[in-house]
């Protein structure tokens, strides 16, 4: 049985090795686009399909405060470069919540 401490250690060590993973898989992704130029920009899909959670934001960008920021902003850095990334750092939070009620689950059966 792992302790809260010991889960939640590891918890933060997966969540920055997957948020590391994640920046350097996309900023290595955006050299080739950039270098490359054209359509190559239509391969941000598969970021869209990785960060998919994140990715609903796509379709708020054209309404409101997020509208001023996308005209300021490039939105795949700041969908998949930023936010993407920060979603990768927490799923292993969230898996630690899970392993967690899951094990308390099994220890009241």
């Amino acid at each position: 049985m792992l302790s809260v401490n010991l889960l939640r250690r590891r918890a933060l060590r997966v969540g920055l090795i997957f948020a590391l993973l994640h920046l350097f898989i996309f900023v290595l992704f955006d050299f080739f686009v950039a270098s490359n130029g054209g359509q190559f920009a239509l391969l941000y899909v598969v970021f869209v399909i990785a960060d998919f959670p994140v990715s609903i934001l796509y379709f708020f960008s054209g309404a409101g405060v997020f509208s001023y920021v996308s005209d300021q902003i490039y939105l795949p850095y700041l969908i998949h470069g930023c936010f993407g990334t920060m979603w990768w750092f927490f799923i292993s939070f969230f898996l630690c919540l899970f392993v967690k009620r899951r094990s308390l689950l099994k220890r009241a059966n």
